[in-house]
């Protein structure tokens, strides 16, 4: 099959409703890896998109052009030197370089790395950061990445790529398969846990939101009635935003 890859852009930020009005209820609360989440998980306010809106035309904005990034992803037995069926995510920039996640095809949890690109098209392999899906950013520069290899949230080291394991279970599992978040300016993590990437026999019952709070493992429960929360997220007022059911929270 022949690659797919998606065009690494802040435009693509474009797609995400932002929404308006509603309410949204908080989830059961649970025990983290070594911390208990809360009682009855947080409430947050939810936002719908309005009845009819819709994306159309052309992500790009007027005058503007886009030109993919030469070598991303580098052709290499990874990728079946570029013939493999593979997905970009978590493109993030920080300091002079742009950083994004390939995830090839493989058996789940499919095999991952991170890729680091300077100007102009120098595009590197970072060494050990491998697994992840989603990346963010704190305040600091550092990043975190979704990793579902080790179904947790880690923070990665630059350069080295050494990968620290900042949250890794939920009631004495691992995750599912975590898969976007996003760093609050006071260190709490908001993350996505889908099940497209989790191992054959899931690890958790239910596809969740989570916040995992900062100097600490342990982890609330945000919302436990979305199905398959995933998609972007707004670091600044923060709220994780699962597109499948057209919410959003903050």
């Amino acid at each position: 099959m022949k690659r797919v890859s998606r065009l690494p852009s802040v435009t693509m930020a474009l797609a995400i409703c932002w929404a308006l009005g509603g309410c949204g209820g908080g989830g059961p609360g649970g025990t983290g890896a070594g911390g208990r989440g809360g009682a009855g998980g947080e409430t947050l306010a939810a936002r719908f998109c309005p009845a009819g809106m819709t994306y159309a035309g052309s992500p790009v904005p007027t005058g503007a052009s886009a030109t993919r990034v030469v070598g991303v992803p580098p052709a290499d037995a990874f990728n079946g030197n570029g013939n493999d069926f593979g997905i970009i995510e978590g493109v993030v920039w920080t300091g002079d370089a742009l950083y994004l996640s390939e995830i090839s095809s493989g058996q789940n949890p499919p095999p991952s790395r991170v890729l680091q690109i300077l100007l102009p098209d120098v595009v590197s392999i970072v060494p050990q950061a491998n697994g992840t899906n989603g990346l963010a950013l704190d305040g600091k520069g550092g990043l975190f990445g979704a990793s579902h290899t080790v179904g947790g949230i880690v923070d990665i080291a630059l350069p080295s790529g050494t990968t620290t394991n900042v949250v890794t279970e939920y009631n004495d599992n691992r995750f599912d398969s975590p898969n976007d978040l996003a760093v609050r300016a006071d260190g709490n993590i908001y993350f996505t846990d889908p099940d497209y990437q989790a191992p054959a026999t899931r690890p958790q019952q239910q596809t969740r939101v989570y916040r995992a709070a900062p100097g600490t493992n342990a982890v609330t429960v945000i919302d436990a009635s979305r199905r398959q929360p995933n998609g972007g997220a707004n670091p600044l007022s923060l709220s994780p935003i699962p597109p499948e059911t057209g919410r959003g929270y903050r």
